[in-house]
């Protein structure tokens, strides 16, 4: 077996060790004896590995870190929508030239006007969250924050959230984990990824947490597959493999380098098969 099968069959089911001991592969062939004594020590934080009787050692392929640290407590925040929030919804708004430039934002993403509706998209047209379509993010009915994303060249940063939003915890549409259907729910970094796979994903709002992980496990009734940006291959590579660990029916989408689901498209990605 190779050093990743004998790690992951390892760390199955349990906690994760900083160090996790297993019998060394190559000990047969450099020193002419099996090992049963578990000499290689392979280390979970960097991917790292040593054999102490043949002095094997190297680094397991494409590894990135499990997620190993427990979940945090989550004190309850609840929000309401900003002052001067429109809904881009609205006929009346959608007709305002007020808000060309938001809707000629979201077009140029892909996201259509039954989106929009859905997924209560809006904006404001002055103050902190002005220049910014702003996407709710919402579970079982309440509003727990939001993300506003920047439509203007140049605007940094390209997404601001509400004070207190608890980004750790915090999913957009995650009300679709627990959608009964054998198709599959896509765990995304951002919201435009999500909405461009609506209302098939689920956007962590960056890299995903231990707490990610533990609602995902707690409420999923469906598929999942993890489909994190180009540049986050081995992130999201570790992120299905812990949760398959933890009896999650996952999968792992492999995005082209410097591509998110949002530039692949939908079709795209739901055509793809999946590992």
């Amino acid at each position: 077996m190779s050093v990743e099968s004998l790690f992951y069959e390892a760390v199955a089911g349990g906690t994760i060790p900083t160090w996790v001991r297993v019998n060394c592969p190559e000990c047969e062939t450099r020193v002419s004896k099996l090992d049963r004594r578990r000499c290689l020590s392979i280390n979970s934080s960097t991917g790292y590995y040593k054999c102490w009787r043949c002095s094997f050692r190297g680094k397991m392929s494409g590894y990135s870190p499990l997620i190993t640290t427990q979940p945090t407590i989550i004190t309850k925040q609840s929000f309401e929508y900003p002052v001067g929030f429109y809904s881009l919804a609205d006929p009346v708004i959608r007709n305002s030239s007020v808000f060309t430039r938001h809707f000629g934002y979201l077009q140029k993403r892909g996201i259509e006007d039954t989106i929009i509706k859905s997924a209560n998209i809006g904006a404001c047209v002055a103050g902190y969250w002005v220049n910014r379509v702003i996407i709710p993010c919402n579970h079982n009915g309440e509003l727990f924050g939001w993300s506003a994303r920047a439509i203007t060249e140049g605007l940094q940063p390209k997404y601001l959230y509400p004070k207190g939003m608890n980004r750790t915890s915090a999913m957009f549409n995650r009300d679709a984990l627990s959608v009964e259907t054998d198709k599959p729910v896509y765990i995304v970094e951002g919201v435009i990824d999500a909405l461009a796979l609506f209302p098939h994903a689920v956007a962590v709002l960056g890299k995903p947490t231990a707490n990610h992980a533990q609602a995902i496990k707690r409420e999923h009734k469906r598929p999942v597959v993890i489909a994190l940006d180009g540049d986050a291959i081995h992130e999201g590579w570790s992120f299905s493999m812990q949760l398959k660990l933890d009896g999650v029916n996952v999968g792992f989408l492999k995005l082209p380098p410097g591509e998110d689901p949002a530039t692949m498209g939908k079709h795209w990605v739901f055509s793809q098969n999946i590992v």
